[in-house]
């Protein structure tokens, strides 16, 4: 939903961050006399060619200083082709000079070459020493590369993922279930069953500018494939989705689809709209609501379960600084189908805070709980309507350092229990995953 801003944006934080730069006070005489970028903004470029002659005076690195002005000379004309090659040459004689490759980028991204702005952008995160710049300068490259996909039209992504699990099916972890006082024996495919799954899929988005906004048409293929064959699955998803931009709200809407398959066999064909709300509300509170309806149906011998399946989640994000932020998150989910004692709601609440360390490690941890209540009874006069209730934690771990080529590996692990009044849906589990992905 970033999309649409993302070059204004872009040029924003830029234009943000050369001030912010600590080594900025000492290296570029327009921060050591406030005359000489007022000198330059009024078109005086010769007295700011004096008074800046008269800042270096004596100092060892005066001729870069002085060249630094040159350029922002250059890029007050218009002239960003010269101004790139002063601060380029600038950068030659003092590689540290970080104001420098700043203006690179911001030239860069004014003259549409996103991805240069966006390579000064990397090279500057992987080279600075003080984490908060690194996480901003690691942001602004981010923003370069949502720019570049905003000026080519589209983007696709790859994903693939090695997931060991003690519970790949979530099945009953015994080998009865007591409904009243009979006991009857669990199917083997719905036990619980441990082995490790691979994961892997795609998307491809497409863009295309419409009045105030833009009409992104993404196509996805998600694939799980386990051991045993029963448990693979296969989903093909498409959206087309409208996004537009009204002051510190992003909107989008649309109908989204998906078909999905377990095994060999078709499962189900999901189609409707949703809605997806994003609100800045200051600099460090931002809010995210979404909401969607869609008609189920599915495949021979389950069209018992055919019916409406409706969502709303809510989440709001405090950013503490660029290192460190906290997420909380709830939501409902109604399902209706043919059989009364499958209706039922969900309610769900859950937490995530995340932090980036000094040398590239992030950290990120999310407990979350989850509550299932059914219509009808399970089994009457036994058992009435069904509850679960499910809790979970999660903790995650990339390293920068270990990136090859856009791709950054993520680590995670997390652990489930659902305890349930039928003892068949009870299952605890323990997952771990090792997820690389990049957007290209």
């Amino acid at each position: 939903m970033a999309r649409i801003s993302a070059i204004a944006v872009l040029l924003l934080c830029l234009a943000a961050a050369a001030p912010a730069l600590s080594e900025g006070a000492k290296d570029a005489p327009a921060r050591s006399g406030p005359s000489v970028v007022d000198l330059i903004a009024k078109g005086q470029y010769d007295l700011a060619r004096d008074q800046t002659r008269t800042i270096t005076e004596g100092k060892r690195d005066a001729d870069v200083q002085r060249l630094f002005v040159e350029g922002l000379i250059f890029v007050h004309k218009g002239e960003d082709e010269n101004a790139i090659a002063v601060f380029e040459q600038i950068v030659r004689f003092r590689p540290a000079f970080r104001l420098a490759r700043v203006q690179i980028a911001q030239a860069y991204a004014r003259r549409g070459n996103y991805d240069l702005a966006r390579a000064q952008l990397s090279d500057l995160a992987q080279q600075s020493q003080n984490p908060v710049e690194r996480s901003a300068f690691a942001r602004y490259a981010e923003l370069a590369r949502q720019a570049e996909i905003t000026k080519r039209g589209y983007d696709y992504s790859i994903y693939f993922t090695i997931a060991p699990s003690t519970n790949l099916n979530r099945g009953a972890g015994g080998d009865t279930i007591l409904l009243g006082n009979r006991e009857f024996v669990i199917d083997e495919n719905s036990r619980s069953s441990s082995g490790v799954g691979v994961a892997f899929g795609g998307a491809y988005t497409r863009s295309f500018k419409l009045g105030q906004g833009s009409l992104n048409w993404r196509s996805s293929l998600d694939g799980k494939l386990y051991g045993n064959e029963d448990y693979n699955l296969f989903v093909f998803g498409q959206s087309l989705m409208y996004t537009q931009s009204f002051g510190r709200t992003i909107m989008s809407i649309g109908p989204v689809a998906d078909v999905k398959t377990y095994g060999d066999e078709y499962y189900n064909t999901r189609v409707g709209g949703r809605l997806d709300v994003l609100h800045q509300i200051n600099k460090s509170w931002s809010a995210l609501a979404s909401t969607s309806l869609l008609h189920q149906s599915y495949g021979q011998g389950r069209e018992h379960l055919d019916g409406w399946i409706g969502s709303f989640d809510a989440i709001a994000r405090y950013q503490f600084n660029p290192l460190t932020f906290v997420a909380f998150g709830g939501g409902v989910t109604r399902e209706t189908t043919e059989e009364d004692r499958l209706d039922h709601t969900d309610l769900r609440a859950s937490m995530v805070v995340g932090h980036k360390f000094g040398n590239g490690l992030y950290l990120e941890g999310k407990p979350n709980y989850e509550y299932h209540i059914y219509d009808g009874d399970f089994f009457a006069p036994f058992i009435g309507p069904r509850e679960d209730h499910r809790v979970g934690a999660a903790v995650s771990t990339s390293f920068d350092r270990l990136s090859w080529k856009g791709f950054t590996p993520v680590l995670s692990y997390e652990y489930s229990y659902q305890f349930s009044n039928v003892d068949f849906y009870e299952y605890d589990s323990h997952d771990v995953s090792l997820n690389v992905r990049r957007v290209f």
